[in-house]
């Protein structure tokens, strides 16, 4: 808590786990930012920092120092963002390993390939031996002691073997280059306008809907109170299938989903 450094001659401290301190929207927290974002790490972090310049900095050299620990879980967490700032800042010393990087002779000097996604719309591969990497993705090569957990969880093997950030922590859609196949890019905005007051004359443009089927639908909105786009998901059970399976039979509805988002201006 940001408020224990109050009254102490602080002259060294250690952050650890820093990316698993609480980060709240939304909160009316003080010390919060102006977007009403509660980042405990990056408060306690400025809070210690000043405390220490305040009383050990005499002309611009401070002995002060603190020290932050913590796995990677996705870009733009506190390590992270960290990490990016001791580009410029030479104040900072940063240093990002894999488990195997930190002992080496530990592990197997056999080593397979792993090509690493950092875009949320492609997903990081196991590369086969002759297999080439898809194009955008960068490839590190990992000790066979670990192909169980890559194999198992990709994502979380980079995050807490690797120490390589990934987009999500508990992905809902696992398979993130799915999302861009089930995009159907023919389809047009059934709007008017994508920018809108909703007192500017906006229309429903019907004959950009799918007016094919009369099946009923399931319809969710969100508004994007602050900066995000407001987003309209449509979808219906488009048909029926059964599958046979080894022990029973189960009927599976297939669904057709379009989403469309608009900015909403006062």
């Amino acid at each position: 808590m940001e408020t224990a450094i109050i009254g102490e001659n602080c002259v060294a401290a250690a952050l650890d786990e820093g990316n698993f301190m609480p980060v709240i929207r939304g909160s009316a927290k003080l010390g919060g930012s102006k977007d009403g974002i509660y980042d405990a790490a990056l408060i306690n972090y400025n809070a210690i920092s000043r405390r220490i310049r305040s009383r050990f900095l005499r002309k611009g050299i401070c002995p002060g120092r603190i020290i932050i620990t913590s796995q990677s879980r996705y870009p733009g967490d506190f390590t992270s963002r960290k990490l990016d700032e001791a580009r410029t800042n030479p104040a900072i010393l940063a240093a990002q390993w894999s488990l195997w990087e930190t002992n080496p002779s530990k592990y197997s000097s056999k080593k397979f390939r792993v090509a690493v996604s950092e875009e949320a719309t492609k997903q990081s591969v196991i590369l086969e031996d002759d297999q080439r990497p898809p194009r955008g993705l960068r490839v590190i090569e990992v000790p066979e002691d670990f192909r169980v957990e890559f194999n198992r969880d990709i994502d979380g093997a980079l995050r807490e073997l690797a120490g390589i950030s990934t987009r999500t922590v508990s992905p809902f859609l696992i398979r993130r280059d799915a999302i861009l196949g089930m995009i159907d890019r023919g389809r047009s905005h059934p709007f008017s306008m994508v920018e809108s007051t909703l007192r500017d004359g906006i229309r429903i443009l019907k004959h950009n809907l799918d007016l094919e089927t009369d099946a009923l639908r399931a319809v969710h909105l969100d508004l994007g109170f602050k900066h995000d786009a407001a987003g309209i998901a449509v979808g219906y059970v488009c048909d029926m299938r059964r599958i046979e399976r080894t022990t029973t039979e189960i009927e599976l509805g297939r669904m057709s989903i379009a989403v469309w988002s608009m900015n909403m201006s006062q």
